[in-house]
């Protein structure tokens, strides 16, 4: 069972929801939510990585650190930074050798976003790893 979430982590976790609904100006937005991406709690660190598959702005900051939450303990984080990396396409090519390595992630939601974000980055079947 999770710990008891504190009312600042719940309103961390309000702040980077909201982020994503006002499709702010990426510059603005980014570093907070990519601060966000980094916070100890998970759903800080999903409603982050969920604002910045809506936002898709500023791929040079985001991108390194969506690549980071492929790696998360939490399965909806590792989930929503493979579909916000593939909403970045082609920006985030980068991030293609760490989401082949997800392909087998134990979390098949997870799973399916890896695929789906590798289709997205780069759609060359010939390419694709293929889920089991």
């Amino acid at each position: 069972s999770s710990p008891p979430r504190s009312s600042h982590s719940c309103s961390r976790a309000a702040a980077a929801y909201g982020l994503g609904l006002l499709r702010a100006e990426g510059t603005v937005v980014v570093p907070v939510l990519v601060r966000g991406l980094q916070d100890k709690d998970y759903a800080v660190r999903f409603y982050a990585a969920r604002s910045l598959f809506h936002l898709h702005a500023e791929p040079g900051l985001a991108v390194p650190a969506l690549i980071e939450r492929l790696g998360d303990t939490n399965a909806l984080v590792r989930r929503y930074a493979a579909r916000a990396l593939g909403a970045y396409r082609q920006d985030a090519r980068s991030a293609v050798p760490a989401l082949s390595a997800r392909v087998l992630d134990p979390d098949w939601n997870a799973r399916q976003a890896v695929i789906l974000a590798l289709e997205m980055i780069d759609p060359k079947p010939e390419k694709r790893p293929e889920s089991k």
